[in-house]
């Protein structure tokens, strides 16, 4: 991205978030977005590097500006989902204290879902499974995903932390009594031809 794309699209992005916290309407905030877009195609800009280096100098602004700003980019999702994105992050802000969002890696996504997985063992209370690390781990790329499609980071932290594996469940077989039940309930010849494949053949049919 040039650096005049660049200045722009942070113009965008901050009056985007400052009017969010006025304007509710959905659609009011996509017009702004997209006004501000066409009106800005013609302006040659680039940012003046004397000013005083107060912005979002704060860990807590800065996370509070990338969440306002996801929550305004990603505003067609829905509320369900939203929240479980919001949520994970949130608890990431809390475990790696003192850390913008836009500047973790790695190794600290890492740590964290390691602290997640066993979050409940202290309390004495059972780990966190497999699926809900996964979860977890699935909410906070989506998130680091639009950082990186928003330019807003390189590469997405979380990528390359594999996720955990699921154990699969056994398969709950029928009994033979079942299968008889099964068969009983035919209705046709070829519904009981078949269940009478399965059974001359050996397969084992699960619930």
């Amino acid at each position: 991205m040039s650096s005049t794309q660049a200045v722009k699209s942070e113009i965008i992005n901050n009056v985007m978030v400052a009017m969010s916290y006025y304007i509710e309407q959905q659609a009011v905030l996509a017009a702004l977005e997209q006004v501000m877009q066409q009106e800005l195609v013609r302006v040659n800009m680039e940012e003046i590097t004397t000013l005083p280096a107060e912005r979002l100098d704060s860990v807590a602004e800065r996370n509070k500006y990338l969440i306002q700003l996801f929550m305004v980019k990603k505003r067609d999702l829905s509320k369900g989902t939203l929240t479980g994105y919001l949520s994970a992050v949130k608890r990431l802000i809390v475990e790696i204290n003192g850390k913008p969002l836009d500047k973790m890696d790695e190794m600290d996504i890492d740590w964290y879902l390691s602290q997640y997985e066993s979050r409940n063992v202290s309390s004495g209370g059972n780990k966190n499974t497999a699926t809900t690390v996964n979860n977890e781990r699935r909410f906070l790329s989506a998130f680091y995903t639009w950082m990186r499609k928003a330019k807003l980071i390189a590469d997405n932290p979380v990528e390359s932390i594999p996720s955990k594996k699921v154990a699969l469940k056994p398969i709950d077989y029928y009994t033979p009594e079942e299968m008889a039940r099964i068969r009983d309930a035919c209705k046709n010849p070829r519904e009981r031809a078949v269940i009478e494949v399965f059974r001359s053949t050996g397969a084992r049919v699960g619930r």
